[in-house]
């Protein structure tokens, strides 16, 4: 399994997935809402 699949947005979208890496790892209030990418969903 990849983790951060951006396909051809891999660029574009990285930034968001640093920052929001970052929230998580730093305790801090994320910028969206993780849980909707959460990996969970597809049970």
């Amino acid at each position: 399994m990849k983790i951060g699949r951006h396909n051809i947005l891999g660029l574009s979208m990285a930034t968001g997935t640093g920052q929001l890496l970052k929230e998580l790892m730093l305790g801090e209030q994320p910028h969206i809402v993780p849980t909707h990418f959460s990996a969970s969903r597809f049970k």
